[in-house]
């Protein structure tokens, strides 16, 4: 008899241990859904702060550029974050960056346009092999040169 109502108890108490289960908050996104989030304000005006400073620098703007710059800055990244990643990471997002670097540099003096201009190319070898293909981890796609290889080995 105790065995009978030992079993009943559970059978009634199971269904509601799975409503429970149900009402609980859905996990965290991972790492990578966090990453096609964008930034937040906070992560806007640091980005906009370390760029300002390393082109100051590099450049040796005065505070009229300086101003300047950081308002060509801001605008560039305001837009930025209207686009979808995808967007960000296309043909849309490589337009703003352009038009914001001729804007950068039409303020600029013979001497820092030269700087100015070995920065940019620095800048797009520093990030060329940053799309889907360079990153690493499980879901990484080969390069094409591990994937040519995979096909002539089979």
């Amino acid at each position: 008899m105790k065995r009978l109502i030992l079993i009943l108890t559970l059978t009634a108490a199971l269904p509601g241990l799975s409503l429970i289960a149900e009402d609980a908050p859905p996990a965290p996104p991972g790492p990578a859904a966090r990453a096609e989030e964008a930034p937040s304000p906070r992560q806007v005006r640091e980005k906009v702060r370390s760029e300002l400073k390393h082109l100051a620098e590099t450049l040796q703007l005065d505070d009229a550029q300086k101003k300047m710059v950081r308002s060509i800055i801001k605008e560039r990244r305001e837009q930025m974050k209207t686009l979808a990643p995808e967007q960000r990471r296309g043909e849309a997002g490589q337009r703003l960056r352009a038009d914001s670097h001729a804007k950068i540099r039409a303020l600029l003096t013979p001497d820092q346009q030269t700087k100015f201009d070995k920065w940019a190319e620095d800048m797009k070898a520093k990030h060329k092999g940053q799309g889907k293909r360079a990153r690493k981890g499980p879901n990484a796609a080969p390069a094409p040169e591990q994937q040519s290889q995979s096909v002539n080995q089979t």
